[in-house]
């Protein structure tokens, strides 16, 4: 008699699950191959042919052991709760999520990448700089974790130490304009400007509509001397914003100077 719907119940959870049981490469795999809550859909068959038994089972009982069968039927739901709601105290905050996934899921690198993006986001960056280096440690060719570990340092002074993780982000994705504006920043904090001009030039090919850039741009020319072509920058940056404070103010400052 059960042969038929376990085949379909079973049938069902692997057909549904098989999508994603890494026969086929998808983006999801760039940061793990673990990837359990798909069973959230696919399990569905299985819970429905699980209560199917259960209620089979309560209808051929006797009377006198149908009582029985209540009790066992509320423990089971009393378990079954006490587990959701445990589980779901997990969900209450991300640090507690990247927690629970690198607890359980040692070489997940993008879940120490988010704990120390959380981190750096609650006014922690000496945290952040743990995590962000662990996660490297698992996938040192992660652009975004060089970058990411970067404004960490960056936050804490250490300039000189987050140089070179820039310099691998740009190297490893050359179109990365966020890593290639955050060198510039830091190359220009350390005073060499020509190096953060032609940083801020290559991530202007890859964003040339970003107004922040156009200005960074014009504080690297005016620093260089290059007052006219400073002037320039200035004024595409506020033709692309025309709230920007900073550019407002220097191209006022240099034209008042010339």
């Amino acid at each position: 008699m059960w042969g038929r719907p376990l085949l379909f119940g079973l049938g069902c959870y692997v057909v549904m699950l098989f999508p994603v049981l890494g026969f086929f490469d998808q983006a999801l795999y760039r940061y793990s191959l673990v990837a359990d809550h798909w069973q959230y859909y696919s399990i569905v068959s299985a819970i429905a042919l699980a209560v199917a038994a259960g209620e089979q089972a309560y209808r051929r009982m006797g009377n006198q052991y149908r009582q029985w069968g209540v009790v066992a039927a509320v423990l089971v739901l009393t378990a079954l709760g006490a587990a959701s709601w445990r589980r779901a105290g997990v969900y209450a905050a991300d640090e507690k999520l990247w927690q629970d996934n690198v607890a359980k899921n040692p070489t997940a690198w993008m879940a120490y990448s988010n704990l120390g993006l959380n981190m750096e986001w609650s006014g922690n960056p000496a945290a952040a700089v743990g995590y962000f280096e662990q996660a490297l440690r698992i996938n040192p060719d992660s652009a975004d974790a060089h970058n990411n570990l970067a404004l960490a340092l960056l936050q804490l002074g250490r300039t000189q130490e987050a140089v070179p993780h820039l310099e691998q982000a740009v190297r490893i994705n050359p179109d990365y304009a966020d890593a290639r504006v955050n060198l510039g920043n830091a190359l220009f904090q350390l005073g060499r400007v020509s190096e953060a001009f032609s940083q801020y030039q290559q991530a202007l090919r890859v964003d040339p509509d970003s107004p922040l850039l156009h200005d960074s741009l014009g504080v690297a020319l005016e620093k260089l001397g290059r007052v006219p072509e400073a002037i320039e920058q200035y004024e595409l940056a506020l033709r692309l914003n025309p709230d920007l404070t900073a550019a407002r103010d220097a191209l006022a400052r240099l034209r008042a100077g010339q």
